[in-house]
């Protein structure tokens, strides 16, 4: 199967994401993609920590990150609208939908998006989260190079090139997305994690 080009909502999504490292994720082609979530959104889980406004800067550039439940939207169900503005005052907002599952103790998001009106669509972004003892929002994404890797020992299902290598696009189930994260060492499976402060209103 021929992989699918880096579509527009993947590079832009990268960059939001790579600016906020110094190094790692700034060489990063695409954060990986997924054809599957690793639940579906009908058994979403609710987690109020993830909510709120959290901010980033690198290189001066500052970013928020607004995470919250759309209105009438079922629980567990996540909307991130990520602001980003450059030194000149000049910057733009994308939206990103999507919702949350667990496992094994750990956190994600299934993120779809940009989203255009009312509709999500596409390929998941899954990204770890947690909330640090001292109140920051980490994030972490899936390394690229481990997915190729179990794309290509058919540990996971996943989209090849034309010459038969590996990318980092997975098209497996979530049943076996599931079973590789459990069974795969952290520090293997994720980059290192993006750090985000929260916003806390004036009293």
């Amino acid at each position: 199967m021929q992989p699918r080009p880096p579509t527009i909502r993947c590079l832009r999504l990268a960059a939001r994401l790579a600016f906020l490292v110094a190094t790692g994720l700034a060489l990063a082609g695409c954060p990986v993609e997924s054809d599957q979530p690793l639940s579906p959104a009908d058994q979403a889980k609710e987690d109020s920590a993830l909510y709120g406004l959290w901010y980033a800067k690198e290189n001066d550039e500052p970013a928020w990150f607004h995470v919250y439940r759309p209105t009438e939207a079922a629980a567990g169900t996540i909307e991130v609208l990520i602001v980003s503005q450059g030194a000149d005052g000049v910057g733009d907002a994308e939206r990103y939908r999507g919702h949350l599952s667990d496992l094994d103790g750990l956190h994600f998001a299934n993120v779809q998006g940009p989203v255009t009106g009312d509709a999500a669509g596409g390929s998941y972004y899954v990204v770890n989260y947690r909330i640090a003892a001292d109140g920051a929002l980490e994030l972490r994404l899936l390394k690229e190079a481990t997915i190729e890797a179990a794309i290509e020992a058919d540990r996971l299902a996943g989209e090849r090139t034309a010459e038969g290598k590996p990318t980092d696009h997975v098209t497996d189930t979530p049943e076996r997305l599931r079973a590789f994260i459990a069974a795969t060492d952290p520090t293997s499976l994720f980059e290192d994690p993006i750090r985000l402060e929260p916003v806390r209103a004036k009293p």
